[in-house]
């Protein structure tokens, strides 16, 4: 009997301490290309050499492109968009209650495979029913700036696939002289 008693006091302990852990973790957040892989409304954008991304929130109701963002390669954006309080009212942190921008996005943008951090910048943007996050790919290869910089400058486009250029016309060459034959 005295064995069990030591458990059930630290298994309330245990749980109380993986709970305030995950509590914690939810707040800061952690940051994977594809989301958590539950539903946080939180996003992270990892931009590489030949998958470098750009991201807009835009507004359906006006078409509206609120805030946008070119990732540059190496690092990664990470968005979190929070929902207004239906408690509250006028013009907090979270956004404007009752008003076109009801709810909040914390983004930040971070050394690509930092996994925990704090989302410093916040911006009010429409509710979820209105909001579009738009995600596009800009043309590849494109090179981390720290490369762009020691190469003195962006390499030139090539494109690959299409055939060189036909060569020049050889010049003419003069018609010989009819012969005088008599």
């Amino acid at each position: 009997m005295p064995a069990t008693a030591p458990r059930r006091r630290i298994a309330p302990i245990t749980c109380a301490l993986l709970l305030a852990g995950l509590a914690a973790g939810a707040g800061t957040g952690c940051y994977y290309p594809g989301g958590p892989m539950w539903s946080a409304d939180r996003f992270t954008y990892e931009s590489t050499t030949w998958q470098p991304w750009t991201i807009s929130i835009e507004d359906t109701r006006t078409g509206q492109v609120f805030w946008t963002m070119d990732v540059p390669v190496g690092q990664q954006l990470v968005i979190d968009f929070e929902a207004a309080d239906a408690g509250k009212s006028g013009m907090t942190d979270e956004g404007q209650h009752g008003q076109f921008t009801p709810d909040i996005m914390r983004w930040e943008l971070m050394p690509a495979g930092r996994r925990f951090g704090e989302l410093d910048n916040s911006l009010a943007v429409p509710p979820a029913n209105a909001r579009l996050v738009r995600a596009t790919l800009r043309r590849t290869p494109e090179l981390p700036e720290d490369m762009i910089t020691a190469q003195g400058g962006p390499a030139p486009v090539r494109t690959i696939g299409t055939p060189p250029p036909p060569p020049p016309p050889a010049p003419a060459r003069p018609a010989p002289e009819p012969s005088q034959a008599e």
